[in-house]
């Protein structure tokens, strides 16, 4: 669980820097429908699952600001003379 956690942390931390808003909705998407397969397979479809897709999106919307406010002062330091 700890691994999903880091992984879609640095994945929203990597969106933010390279890529803009229509990324961040696609891996939305793609966060929940992932999300909602694994709790289907483990066989838990309840209230579980649903903080568990919210806390897994608000992760990702989260490290998604670090990731734009990263490359934001990336590209000011790198701009400036």
């Amino acid at each position: 669980m700890i691994w999903s956690l880091v992984a879609l942390g640095a994945i929203g931390i990597l969106l933010g820097f390279t890529f803009r808003a229509a990324a961040l909705l696609a891996a939305t998407f793609v966060t929940i429908v992932v999300c909602i397969a694994v709790e289907a397979a483990s066989g838990t479809i309840g209230w579980q699952t649903l903080l568990l897709v919210f806390g897994m999106v608000l992760l990702l919307q989260c490290t998604y600001l670090v990731g734009v406010a990263f490359g934001v002062l990336w590209r000011r330091r790198g701009s400036s003379p």
